[in-house]
């Protein structure tokens, strides 16, 4: 249980480092460098530590097919509440005209509120560890996106 705990939290930190992005911009000794394009390397190290910890703690198909524990789904929903966090952000600054109004905006706005719609309502019982990695996952790519909206 601890190494399916440990995958959930991974994904738990990962998502959260989502909302650390910024559109700040640094000096470097080679130039102007956007903080967009620094944050999507570090998004894809985290991610690539990630999958580097799931296969190090070796879950197999039976230990993802069980339904989450009271800490992992306590992790999960901590994951699940960061997006919730993020999306609200971005549909504030969508409505405040402050981010592009796009239709291509609009319609993935909408996507992920029936997305986290449906997730909240998720009970303990039916998510299993394969199921809530899959899902962090997804929450993940989300407040990617929603990163990418931003800056």
């Amino acid at each position: 249980m601890k190494k399916k705990l440990t995958v959930t939290i991974l994904a738990c930190v990962l998502a959260s480092s989502m909302l650390t992005a910024c559109s700040d911009e640094s000096e470097t000794s080679g130039g102007t460098v956007n903080a967009e394009d620094v944050n999507v390397q570090k998004i894809a190290d985290e991610s690539e530590e990630m999958e580097k910890s799931a296969a190090a703690a070796g879950l197999s198909q039976s230990e993802l097919d069980e339904p989450l524990d009271d800490e992992a789904f306590a992790g999960f929903q901590e994951i699940y509440n960061t997006a919730l966090e993020g999306y609200n952000l971005v549909v504030d600054a969508y409505n405040a005209n402050k981010i592009p109004t796009t239709q291509e905006n609009a319609e993935y706005l909408d996507d992920c509120y029936e997305f986290l719609s449906l997730l909240g309502e998720v009970e303990q019982k039916d998510l299993t560890y394969g199921d809530a990695i899959e899902f962090a996952e997804d929450l993940n790519a989300m407040l990617e996106y929603f990163n990418h909206m931003v800056n």
